[in-house]
């Protein structure tokens, strides 16, 4: 198939210029079933542009497209067609679209004539959604004609109540019918029609459950008086209790929506009456919505009722029918206490700054403490100059903690009120004050408070305290240095330093460090600046903080800080005091392993740390915080780490949980090879044991159930690297191989892989002969990761990855893995996986005589040139994952004339579509320059209407082949293509598919005479000018992922031609 994507708005204006020609081909030449073929195997996109252009494609297709598309739908139990289905709905949404709305009508006219000849009931249902999308009033007689459809009339409905116009329609259909019809009503219901409301009302009494629920809620929309009385008779039946067809709820809808005044103000005033609240309410919200003129008097008569949810009701309405002049009409009357509460509230609750004078009020009575907190809270919501005032009043009263509370939200500036009750007020007032300013951030308040801070005399303990605590929020930049010397001068609660610490915590930590160094080098007593350092947390800082601790003088009080230092640049420091701390290293460990654990650093690093922290013989509760984090780090060594705690009963159940989740989790090929699978049986033992732990149970579940029925043979091993003739041997013999190995080296060395030398490790680790490089732990365990398959290299030190998918160049099929200049490197935890050999594919003897030459062994590409990341050796065969749009293709690195080429292919997924380039160039499109021999899955649904130069073995567009029947997915085939001359032969599993002359196959013509697009000689009617090329390269196509290609040979003709 071919397939190219181009400038969306270009195409979509020639699409919409209409340059389908007489021979239904496109701008780019090409059939309405490519186009639609192409579109298939592009979808779903994840571009919404290439989405829009794929779709404007499709589109332009019209009526002949979607018959094609909906010919391939297949039934569930047949198939999946879900692209298919994918695609109609594109081009429906798309169509709707305004200024594409051309193409409408000939998507309506496929869809219709799709529908009719499809057969399968879901297909149906699915195809009248589409339908409705781009129907208008004219297609009404239509969905209609689908209601005797039990399956399709849901479908039907939805259509008929979506599209507008189709009420003369409906109401035929339910004139006609011959008793209750839910969707019937349903459909008056929400097309509002109200003529309609006789005919429900005679069914009411003829229906029950579910269908009389249906015509109770049409009547909401369609009723007039006569469905008022009717429901109002049937609710008061059932003293107005709710109840499955919901007949109270309708009546209640249905004087909502009634405008009719007369009707709806009876009924309303009599339901407030009632004895269920909630329609009392309800009925109370329609009063005042429908006799809106005498809406003050109801809020009025609301107010009096006993019940809090029925005023409230009141008051949340009023605002809405009555306007802002409610709120002074409410206030001027007298009311209860308890109403009162809820008008303070309510005020408060809408920003009545205006009736400051009913909350004033409510705050200053005192005979009822509810009233008076809802007048500060109200205070507190409406600001203003008095609500300020009266907030202020009530600090250091009995609902000073209200106030506070209002005052800490309240709307507005209140900084010089809090600034003149600090200068005036004592006693709790100065203390709710302080926290006020604290709270609020008051910067200018900050000499206010250090006086209280600081006096001698005059302030109680309690003033100064809350003063100091308070410096903390008040602080800024500018108030450091003051801090800093009050800290020195005697700072016994820490409030000083804490402040300081606020004081410059916006501050960049290398600026913060600054800062706090400059005072501390001037101070005579620098451990009072340590708590600073360790907010800072800069490298500068914690290496100040470590020399501190080193020297010995305030050693305990710079641990104290050390252990504050929340980055990860403290964890290098924390582990050397590990190894000076003795008895004391408990709480360093643990803080070691939780800014591990918390840190941005990948797995094989974070591992490293917790190796590194497990050799410090840590307690047992350490070891098991440890291997709780190890359960993060999916890898081999940290598996094997784990495993090394299962023997100790203090430790066993958390190295099996983490044993356990490592296999689980991981993505590497942890699940394989007997030395995990005996480490896994042994956490299954441990969990076993758990008799009374339920975490155990599931456990044992997860792994007898899953992770031990999942292992494979081949696995990692434990291996240990040998010395031998100066170098230090990891593997003897190797083909396809993964390890990991912790290492650190004096000076650099060389890494061989297949006896090659391929990685340099030094202070850097990369690849030699290229410029990929990261940096290594100079002196320290590094954790090296290496897989070798095939051709292809991946490898990662530290987590960090040096390559991935990396061609090795003339590598040797087998070798060792060794380590050359090995004089001063360490390696441990070598654990190593010897992946299977490789089948490898060899000439036969009969082949080898003839002078074939074998283009793909199974190890390598080296033959090959162009898409080598799509195109990657796996197990034998060359597994294509390339897609539509991609990197381009993979092509042979000599060209060829006359050649017979031999290749086993696979499809490994349905629908996958490559194929043969010859004679072509690269870069370019082999079925026009060139030829292309097509390999496709052409039996698969999505390619139903495939045209016959286009299925597997065509020489596309040009020749047709006999048709082919392949096995199932999976299935190996062999193919041989023999091109001499322009006589192309195509065989496939031993049968001849094709024979033929091209130059005959169009008269010659591989571009039209007359120098157009149309060329009437070739079968496609497209123009192929590489068609008759002398020479050129052998391609893939890569138009998708899912092919396997293997065994792959060829005999050139020519150059034997040339030897003779």
């Amino acid at each position: 198939m071919k397939k190219s994507i181009i400038c969306l708005s270009l195409s979509v204006g020639l699409l919409m210029s209409g340059l389908y020609v007489k021979a239904q081909t496109d701008s780019r030449n090409r059939t309405i079933e490519t186009v639609i073929q192409d579109g298939l195997a592009q979808l779903p996109s994840q571009q919404p542009k290439e989405f829009r252009q794929v779709m404007a494609e499709m589109s332009a297709t019209g009526s002949d497209g979607l018959r094609m598309l909906i010919g391939m739908l297949v039934p569930a139990e047949k198939g999946n067609d879900a692209t298919v289905q994918y695609a109609i709905d594109g081009i429906t949404s798309f169509v709707s679209e305004e200024q594409y709305s051309s193409f409408k009508p000939s998507v309506l006219k496929g869809l219709r004539e799709g529908f009719s000849s499809c057969q399968d009931s879901a297909d149906r249902a699915f195809l009248l959604t589409q339908i409705q999308k781009v129907a208008s009033s004219a297609d009404a007689s239509f969905f209609a004609s689908q209601l005797n459809d039990a399956y399709l009339r849901p479908y039907a409905v939805s259509a008929l109540a979506a599209i507008s116009g189709t009420e003369d329609c409906i109401r035929e259909l339910i004139k006609s019918a011959v008793a209750p019809d839910a969707a019937l009503a349903s459909l008056a219901c929400q097309k509002h029609m109200k003529d309609m409301e006789s005919i429900l009302l005679n069914w009411y009494p003829q229906s029950s459950g579910d269908i009389r629920k249906t015509i109770i809620n049409a009547l909401t929309t369609c009723g007039g008086a006569q469905s008022v009385q009717m429901l109002y008779r049937s609710s008061k039946a059932i003293n107005f209790q709710y109840e499955p067809t919901g007949v109270t709820e309708g009546l209640l809808r249905l004087l909502e929506n009634c405008e009719d005044a007369s009707i709806v103000l009876p009924i309303a005033r009599k339901l407030t009456s009632c004895k269920q609240l909630s329609v009392r309410c309800a009925a109370l919200r329609i009063l005042l919505e429908k006799d809106s003129q005498n809406a003050v008097s109801i809020v009025h008569a609301a107010l009096k009722d006993k019940n809090r949810q029925y005023r409230v009701t009141a008051l949340d309405n009023a605002p809405r029918v009555a306007g802002d002049a409610i709120f002074s009409q409410v206030t001027a009357r007298k009311y209860s206490n308890e109403t009162l509460v809820d008008i303070v509230r309510w005020l408060g609750e809408n920003n009545k700054q205006e009736e400051i004078q009913t909350i004033s009020e409510a705050i200053r009575q005192t005979s009822d403490s509810i009233l008076s907190v809802a007048g500060i809270e109200a205070a507190g919501r409406v600001g203003g100059n008095i609500a300020l005032s009266l907030l202020i009043w009530q600090l250091g009263t009995q609902y000073s903690a209200q106030a506070e509370k209002a005052l800490a939200s309240f709307p507005g500036d209140i900084m010089p009120s809090i600034l003149k009750s600090i200068g005036e007020s004592r006693g709790q007032a100065l203390i709710a004050a302080f926290h006020l300013a604290s709270l609020r951030r008051m910067h200018s308040a900050y000499e206010s408070i250090r006086h209280y801070a600081v006096a001698t005399d005059g302030v109680t303990p309690d003033e100064q305290k809350e003063a100091r605590k308070a410096l903390i929020g008040v602080a800024s930049s500018d108030n450091f240095d003051d801090l800093c010397g009050l800290m020195e001068a005697g700072d016994t609660s820490g409030y000083f330093q804490r402040a300081a610490c606020q004081a410059i915590s916006s501050m960049s930590p290398a600026s913060q460090y600054e800062c706090v160094t400059r005072r501390m080098n001037e101070s005579a007593q620098p451990s009072l600046y340590y708590t600073l350092l360790a907010q800072a947390a800069s490298k500068d800082a914690i290496d100040r903080l470590y020399t501190e601790y080193r020297s010995g003088k305030h050693s305990d009080k710079a641990r104290k800080a050390l252990l504050q230092v929340g980055s990860s640049n403290i964890i290098p420091v924390f582990y050397e005091m590990v190894e000076k701390d003795g008895d004391k290293k408990d709480d360093l460990i643990s803080r070691y392993i939780g800014r591990v654990r918390s840190s941005s650093l990948n797995p094989v690093v974070k591992y490293q740390h917790y190796a590194h922290i497990l050799k410090a013989q840590p307690s047992d509760a350490q070891v098991n915080l440890a291997l709780r984090a190890l359960e993060n780090c999916h890898i081999q060594p940290a598996l094997m780490l784990a495993s090394q705690y299962l023997d100790s009963k203090e430790t066993a159940f958390r190295a099996a949980n983490a044993v356990k989740t490592i296999l689980s989790k991981s993505t590497e090929p942890l699940r394989e090879g007997a030395a995990n699978k005996l480490i896994l049986e042994k956490a299954l033992e441990v969990f076993k044991a758990q008799t009374n732990n339920a975490d155990a149970g599931y456990a044992v579940d997860e792994i007898e159930g899953q992770l031990l029925p999942q292992f494979k043979e081949i696995g990692y091993i434990q291996a240990k690297a040998v010395k031998k003739d100066g170098a230090l041997i990891l593997a003897e013999d190797v083909q396809n191989v993964e390890f990991y190995m912790d290492w650190k080296s004096e000076s650099a060395c060389t890494l061989s892989l297949r006896s090659i030398p391929q990685i340099i490790l030094d202070k850097e680790v990369g690849m030699l002969g290229t410029t990929s490089r990261i940096h290594a732990h100079t002196g320290k365990w590094n954790t090296l990761h290496v897989r070798m398959t095939n051709d292809r290299l991946h490898v990662d030190n530290n987590g960090i990855v040096i390559v991935d998918n990396y061609v090795m160049k003339n590598a040797p099929k087998r070798g060792a893995i060794c380590i050359v200049e090995s004089k001063n490197i360490e390696v441990r935890n070598l654990y190593l996986c010897t992946l299977p050999d490789t089948p490898e594919y060899r000439l036969s003897s009969e082949e080898e005589k003839e002078g074939f030459e074998l283009l793909f062994d199974g190890h390598s590409l080296e033959k090959w040139q162009g898409n080598l990341v799509d195109y990657v050796p796996v197990d034998g065969y060359i597994h294509v994952s390339a897609k539509y749009g991609g990197s381009g293709n993979l092509y042979t690195r000599k060209t060829y004339s006359d050649f017979i080429y031999r290749f086993e292919f696979c499809f490994a997924e349905p629908g996958v579509n490559n194929g043969v380039g010859i004679r072509t160039h690269i870069g370019t499109d082999a079925a026009y320059d060139g030829m292309e021999i097509q390999v496709l899955d052409h039996d698969d649904p999505i390619y139903k209407g495939l045209r016959p130069y286009q299925q597997h073995g065509a020489v596309y567009g040009i020749i047709v082949p006999k048709h082919v029947r392949f096995g199932k997915i999976g299935t190996w085939n062999t193919e041989e293509i023999r091109a001499v001359g322009d006589h192309i032969t195509v065989t496939v599993n031993g049968e001849v598919i094709l024979d033929g002359n091209i130059r005959e196959a169009c008269q010659g013509h591989a571009v039209a005479p007359d120098g157009g697009k149309v060329n009437p000689y070739t079968v496609d009617k497209k123009n192929h000018p590489g068609l008759f090329n002398k020479e050129g390269y052998i391609s893939f196509c890569g138009h998708g992922p899912g092919v396997k290609f293997r065994n792959i040979r060829i005999k050139d003709l020519s150059a034997m031609s040339k030897k003779k």
